[in-house]
């Protein structure tokens, strides 16, 4: 993990991203269903795909870490 140092720096970051996908997302939502009324769906789930493929970078490079120490 990242330790007791960052643990506030890392949700201090979290918490920020959080807040501008809650600021951005349903405005540009919104205009996306004016446009195309399915289009909102495919926006979110492409931003779901983002965090996944995110975490999953996450995941690798954490072990790839563990690795390296032992």
């Amino acid at each position: 993990g990242i330790g007791k140092v960052y643990a506030g720096i890392a949700t201090g970051f979290t918490m920020f991203f959080a807040g501008i996908g809650s600021l951005a997302a349903p405005p540009v939502g919104n205009k996306l269903a004016s446009i195309i009324p399915s289009a909102p769906f495919l926006f979110w789930s492409i931003l779901c795909a983002a965090g996944l493929i995110c975490l999953v970078l996450l995941k690798d490079s954490s072990m790839i870490r563990r690795e390296k120490l032992d």
